[in-house]
């Protein structure tokens, strides 16, 4: 069980945030740390970079209203989610699309680090984005739970990934090889879903999740349907960007750094992350 509340450390008054992890009778016994915690603070520890939340310290507290001890994870502290934010917007709004490049070069950058130290984070959905208050310009990929390392490409790894909404339709066949490829087309998911503010495929189960990608990219022998495309409320290069990520073949896929560094939807986005 994890739950996230904010503190104040008493010395500096720095707001942080506290990460309860509540371990269970038998990790105490076998002086043993939960999976999900021991690959966050390994990355987090290992990585630094300005859209990557950043890790304080971490402390093992007995708790006071429970049988149960606790591992607490100190992060830094920023308020709000990027779900929680597109959802608080008033009916008919819209992210900029200014803002929105922005996020998009923030993202990656953040990805581009991620997978430069073969890590992948398998989890990336706006509810594990977070956003500061302040002009609500800046965000920090969080929540590596899931993270795992990968040292080559196509590694076997667990199915244990993503949120329903978020994966390739390899992985929802249960692939059981897959590598970078994996995240970038979750960015895609999520750049669509801020940008038109509802998850772009909304399946209930593996299979209806599959319908729903089918029914707008086509089947994967086929292009992909441009009508089905043209209906998304966005900008032609946004959607232009979005159907140059949602490649079936991963083989296919462009990584995080060819997306920074040659798709021209991104050309001004460097800037715009930094002054928006």
């Amino acid at each position: 069980m994890v739950f996230v509340e904010c503190v104040r450390n008493i010395n500096t008054h720095q707001c942080l945030a506290r990460k309860a992890i509540k371990l269970t009778s038998k990790q105490e016994e076998e002086n043993e740390l939960p999976a999900t915690a021991v690959r966050e603070i390994a990355v987090l520890k290992s990585i630094q970079h300005e859209n990557i939340i950043k890790l304080n310290h971490v402390a093992f507290e007995p708790s006071n209203n429970s049988d149960c001890n606790h591992l607490y994870l100190y992060l830094e502290f920023l308020p709000i989610d990027l779900k929680r934010y597109t959802d608080a917007l008033g009916s008919g709004e819209q992210l900029s699309p200014r803002l929105v490049k922005s996020y998009s070069y923030q993202l990656l950058s953040a990805i581009e680090c991620l997978h430069c130290h073969c890590i992948l984070h398998r989890d990336l959905k706006p509810s594990n984005i977070l956003i500061d208050y302040e002009g609500y310009s800046h965000l920090k990929i969080a929540d590596f739970g899931l993270a795992r390392q990968c040292y080559m490409p196509e590694q076997t790894l667990t199915h244990e990934i993503v949120t329903l909404w978020y994966p390739p339709s390899g992985v929802l066949l249960n692939a059981s090889t897959y590598d970078t490829a994996l995240d970038i087309w979750s960015f895609g998911c999520v750049l669509a879903e801020i940008t038109f503010r509802q998850p772009l495929f909304r399946g209930e189960c593996e299979i209806d999740q599959l319908l729903f990608i089918f029914r707008l990219l086509g089947l994967p022998r086929f292009p992909l349907i441009d009508l089905q495309l043209s209906r998304l409320s966005m900008s032609g290069e946004c959607r232009q960007f979005l159907k140059d990520i949602l490649i079936y073949n991963p083989k296919d896929r462009r990584t995080a750094r060819q997306l920074l560094e040659e798709h021209e939807y991104l050309t001004e986005a460097a800037i715009l992350a930094h002054t928006v």
